[in-house]
């Protein structure tokens, strides 16, 4: 009787288990672009802020993935640095994405935990030939826009083994909110142009920084500690078995 309440406990493990783990989720990063040269030391990432959100959507790179830290201005990471030209102390996109400094209570940000955030980099370093791919379409809307050049930036994405195949994501009249959809089917870059220069995260990278969520591995416990109780109990008492 005790080996099959256990063996039972085990089961009801398992069926929990598969029953929390999402089909089909879509993966949400949040990028930053910098419309300056980076040698000028405006390395906030906030001048263009938007969301890409697709099906197998993912990064490709030298870099990986890093724990989020504090947003506090110091510029370690790249990532983590006041704004030249926002104006004052605060503008960057660490600050964006936690939904603090002066983007607290902002109605566009994420508004997620350091916890539950990771950067795309090398370290305190940039990744400077950051691509992504998707099988699918993708989701994209701005989310922030701080900079002189708010008005002028336009995104564009191209396919990375094709970089002059360009092709418009945002348009410079494109305002906070506007929401588009591509469908990149494989490997992509990013280009933004501006009136500050034309800037690719590929080859020349840099001006891009890549925040995602931290993956879900709490559904991967339970599966796994389901499936190694049936696996024990069943050895140890030659229970959970299905009846015939």
């Amino acid at each position: 009787m005790k080996g099959a309440f256990s063996c039972l406990a085990a089961a009801l493990l398992l069926i929990f288990a598969l029953a929390t783990i999402p089909v089909a989720q879509a993966t949400t990063f949040w990028v930053g672009a910098e419309d300056l040269s980076l040698q000028n030391g405006d390395k906030d990432y906030n001048d263009l802020v938007f969301n890409m959100s697709g099906l197998g959507l993912m990064v490709r790179g030298a870099g990986v993935w890093m724990p989020m830290v504090t947003p506090n201005d110091d510029g370690t990471p790249y990532w983590d640095n006041t704004s030249w030209d926002g104006g004052t102390v605060g503008w960057n996109i660490g600050y964006f994405v936690t939904a603090t400094g002066n983007f607290a209570g902002n109605p566009n940000s994420p508004a997620l935990s350091v916890a539950q955030l990771q950067y795309w980099g090398l370290g305190a370093g940039y990744d400077t030939n950051v691509s992504f791919f998707s099988t699918g379409g993708i989701g994209s809307t701005i989310l922030a826009e701080v900079a002189g050049y708010s008005g002028s930036n336009a995104l564009y994405w191209f396919p990375v083994n094709n970089p002059s195949a360009q092709a418009l994501i945002f348009s410079g009249s494109n305002g906070v909110g506007t929401s588009v959809s591509f469908n990149p089917g494989g490997d992509f870059g990013l280009l933004l142009v501006s009136p500050g220069g034309t800037y690719s995260s590929v080859g020349n990278g840099g001006n891009f920084a890549v925040f995602g969520e931290v993956p879900e591995v709490t559904t991967l416990l339970l599966l796994g500690s389901g499936l190694a109780a049936l696996g024990l109990f069943r050895r140890r008492t030659g229970q959970c078995r299905i009846a015939t």
